[in-house]
């Protein structure tokens, strides 16, 4: 049988050896965290990098997207400036124009009246006839006459005459004119209220006196 002291000292050195094999998976188990905290921090660095790396491809692609947007958005713009322009332009002309036109179709009605009223037919003009000479006792009988008519006046029936129908168609060429001229008058006050609503246009015409 060992003795005690061989007993004491084999338990001793069994003590030694768990504390060596306590200390040694320690030492495994520390490097093993090192080695894994190494790799996370490994893993999460390349992480970071990608994540920058994408966002700055998104940014750059946002800026892409942005640029070639407003690059469209110019192009459309430039070619819709000259049709917006020329539309405005005919809009504005548009009313001043049809004025014009108006006022022109009146100016050529007054006129072709005035050609009509200058062109009629002047009114005959009566002739006087030579009576013959009669005896002084016909005068009497016809001053005797005369002073029985005065003194009992009948009803005569005024029968037309050519004069009267051109005093008809002066009137109603006269009628005619002054329709004219109200319209024309009319006409002129629209250009005028065109004129200021837009200044940069053209001023009306000389008026044409009818």
């Amino acid at each position: 049988h060992p003795s005690p002291s061989q007993q004491l000292s084999a338990k001793e050195r069994y003590k030694e050896e768990l504390k060596h094999q306590i200390e040694e998976q320690k030492r495994r188990q520390a490097e093993e965290r090192e080695k894994i905290r190494i790799r996370e921090e490994k893993e999460e660095e390349r992480l970071a990098k990608e994540r920058a790396r994408m966002q700055q491809q998104y940014e750059e692609e946002q800026r892409r997207q942005q640029e070639a947007q407003e690059n469209l958005r110019k192009m459309t713009q430039e070619a819709m400036t000259p049709h917006k322009a020329e539309v405005k332009r005919t809009s504005k002309q548009r009313v001043p124009e049809s004025a014009k036109e108006e006022k022109e179709k009146t100016s050529q009605q007054t006129h072709e009246a005035q050609q009509s009223l200058q062109r009629a037919p002047s009114p005959p003009i009566p002739t006087l006839r030579r009576l013959p000479s009669r005896p002084s006792t016909e005068i009497n009988q016809l001053s005797s006459r005369a002073g029985r008519s005065v003194s009992a006046p009948h009803a005569t029936s005024k029968v037309p005459t050519p004069y009267d129908g051109q005093q008809e168609v002066i009137r109603e060429l006269s009628a005619l004119r002054n329709c004219l001229r109200k319209k024309q008058n009319q006409l002129e006050l629209q250009i005028d209220r065109t004129a200021i609503a837009h200044p940069h246009l053209d001023r009306r015409p000389p008026r044409m006196d009818a």
